[in-house]
């Protein structure tokens, strides 16, 4: 079950049939939960209490976990399959928040792909960006967008 990375593929690992708990492996667990992200559409909505609850582990343990499915993918899975995967999953949670009018949730997900794609090391930190939106003739309103800074 080892892909060509040391973490295991968890798409590749079963996850046993009865519910969630504490008996299962951390590499059962992380299957589960790599599936309830692919149903979520992405990692940020999966709610950690309930996980938590359910293994008998900390809300931590279950960040730690994603952290780890999201190397898992990066080591285990073809860059054009991973982008592919990637965007067809966000791209169903944008559609459905855009029909929701959720357009605050639409941000926060691209805004969590874009993360995702960066901590994968698939895209790179984008540079500060200036932008200047024209108003009307008598109004010029100007966004500065800052990147975060990952160096000390």
């Amino acid at each position: 079950m080892k892909g060509s990375g040391d973490l295991p593929n968890y798409f590749e690992v079963p996850v046993p049939e009865e519910r969630p708990n504490p008996g299962w492996t951390c590499e059962e667990r992380r299957a589960y939960i790599l599936r309830k992200i692919i149903k979520k559409g992405d990692p940020q909505l999966v709610r950690r209490k309930p996980l938590a609850t359910a293994f008998d582990i900390s809300q931590q343990q279950i960040s730690k976990d994603i952290k780890q499915i999201a190397k898992s993918i990066g080591q285990n899975t073809s860059s054009e399959v991973l982008e592919t995967e990637l965007k067809l999953g966000y791209q169903k949670v944008k559609d459905q928040l855009e029909k929701e009018g959720e357009w605050a949730e639409v941000r926060r997900t691209l805004d969590s792909y874009r993360k995702f794609l960066m901590d994968l090391g698939k895209i790179e930190k984008q540079p500060e960006e200036k932008r200047i939106l024209h108003e009307g003739l008598d109004k010029v309103q100007i966004n500065f967008v800052e990147a975060e800074d990952d160096e000390d």
